[in-house]
């Protein structure tokens, strides 16, 4: 799990995993299965969730990220390891909005950081 970032009804995650020679893969994960909780008839839990094709590129992981609005969604795990590049990727991302709105982000965004330094979020896994 490199991170995990909540909305209604579900949550997205870019997951990886490193190969043998070191380098990352990556996927991004979509689950909204929570829908089915209050909409039971109207959604096959099976079609709630799923998962896209491996990438080896960061910017291309990011790219599968940037389909959503995923920097103005509440964090809820950063791992460590890639704390740098994620914050960086909102600091872009919110940098395309309004002062207040950027600022709003900053705010949500640092307080997972601290989450993940204190060790919280980046111990789970999917």
């Amino acid at each position: 799990m490199i991170v995990r970032i909540g909305g209604e009804g579900g949550s997205i995650a870019l997951l990886g995993v490193r190969d043998t020679q070191g380098g990352w893969h990556y996927c991004l994960g979509r689950d909204e299965r929570s829908l089915a909780d209050f909409l039971p008839d109207d959604f096959d839990p099976a079609l709630l969730r799923s998962r896209s094709g491996w990438v080896a590129s960061w910017e291309e992981a990011l790219a599968r990220l940037d389909r959503y609005p995923w920097y103005r969604l509440y964090p809820v795990a950063l791992h460590a390891e890639f704390r740098e590049r994620i914050l960086a990727a909102v600091a872009d991302c919110a940098a395309k909005e309004s002062r207040e709105r950027a600022a709003d982000i900053a705010e949500t965004w640092e307080w997972a950081d601290r989450d993940t330094r204190w060790g919280g979020s980046d111990s789970e896994r999917e």
